[in-house]
């Protein structure tokens, strides 16, 4: 699992049934360049995390 992928699920992880706002994930993933990276890259992310067997983000 890419880095990234892997410090978004810990952060979702962490807090179970909590709704994610797109700024708080990349504050989690990209804490060190959060005010420069595209929110919408989140996106990406997630839907790759959705697709690995037997995950359940977001689903």
């Amino acid at each position: 699992m890419p880095p990234i992928e892997f410090k978004l699920l810990r952060s979702l992880l962490a807090r179970p049934g909590k709704v994610f706002r797109r700024e708080e994930l990349v504050a989690a993933a990209w804490p060190e360049h959060a005010a420069a990276t595209d929110v919408r890259g989140v996106d990406v992310h997630i839907a790759r995390l959705r697709k690995r067997p037997g995950a359940s983000v977001g689903s």
